[in-house]
């Protein structure tokens, strides 16, 4: 059964986005710590997409993941948002401004969930298409 996950990052969930990921094999099950988490990003995609694509099929690829998300990646304050932007977001917790990798509205650095990960233990791997040259480098790699 998927489980769904919907919740938007604000400042006093800084670092929700980090720990969803870790906990992202748990569930009800007796405790057994994941081996892996894989994090796939539909760069650009929201629920139309996915809704969209439900219309012409019965089932996408992505229904048979045990967990999945939704995550408000919009910048603060604008109305469009940038790759920088989205990337810090997914990989903070936080909304930023446009053109700001991993900072705060006030330039602050703020932790990633690479960082995170690191300091547990479980060095992060990476693949990307790089469609969007911006986007794997907050996830990529610390400031």
């Amino acid at each position: 059964m998927m489980r769904s996950i919907h919740f938007r990052p604000a400042s006093r969930h800084r670092l929700l986005l980090p720990a969803l990921l870790l906990l992202a094999g748990c569930s009800g099950r007796p405790a057994v710590q994941p081996v892996r988490v894989v994090l796939f990003i539909g760069d650009g995609v929201g629920v139309a997409h996915w809704t969209a694509a439900l219309v012409t099929t019965d089932s996408l690829a992505v229904g048979g993941m045990p967990v999945t998300g939704l995550m408000d990646t919009r910048a603060d304050p604008d109305l469009v948002t940038d790759s920088a932007a989205a990337a810090s977001a997914l990989a903070t917790g936080r909304r930023t401004r446009n053109g700001r990798i991993a900072m705060d509205r006030e330039g602050e650095v703020l932790e990633t969930v690479v960082e995170v990960a690191e300091q547990a233990g479980r060095p992060p791997g990476w693949w990307s298409p790089a469609v969007s040259p911006t986007l794997p480098r907050p996830l990529s790699s610390p400031m």
